[in-house]
């Protein structure tokens, strides 16, 4: 029985960033994933991830994950 990727991995989106109107490089649009965003390739979900913890950080002054 061959055990399928988790679904961070299927989508490239290691962060599993959630479907928002915000708009990253790289985002497959449209996604086949309802629930999570999808993206080119694991570097673009990985930037995805840093931009969205730094504006956490900037925008909300939260400094732990």
């Amino acid at each position: 029985m061959a055990k399928s990727k988790p679904r961070g991995l299927r989508n490239n989106n290691p962060g599993n960033i959630r479907q928002s109107s915000v708009r990253y490089s790289g985002e497959v649009q449209p996604s086949i994933d309802a629930a999570f965003k999808q993206f080119e390739c694991v570097e673009y979900g990985y930037r995805a991830m840093f931009v969205l913890i730094y504006t956490y950080q900037r925008k909300y002054g939260l400094n732990t994950i």
